[in-house]
């Protein structure tokens, strides 16, 4: 009888222990942050024949509506860039 009991006992300790070293945090690896990174870049006033797309005339700006919208997109980018760098933090 008392060895049953020692034998119970030492099963006891020893599953105890390995349920804590299972469960430890050392044991855990820790997880890995993933960072998104969307590329902005600005887009260039020059077409592919290196005309100027933007002309200041009479002190006003004129410009296409297609370069005025990648203006936009890139405003976009930059802006959702820094959030994601807030929300990272």
């Amino acid at each position: 009888m008392q060895s049953r009991k020692k034998k119970a006992f030492i099963l006891a300790v020893l599953t105890q222990i390995l349920i804590t070293v299972l469960m430890s945090c050392k044991t855990l690896q820790p997880e890995e942050k993933k960072t998104i990174q969307i590329e902005a870049q600005f887009p260039s006033p020059y077409d592919e024949n290196g005309n100027q797309i933007v002309i200041l005339e009479d002190d006003v700006v004129k410009m296409p509506l297609w370069y005025w919208l990648k203006i936009t997109e890139f405003a976009v980018d930059v802006e959702t860039n820094l959030k994601l760098q807030e929300l990272k933090e």
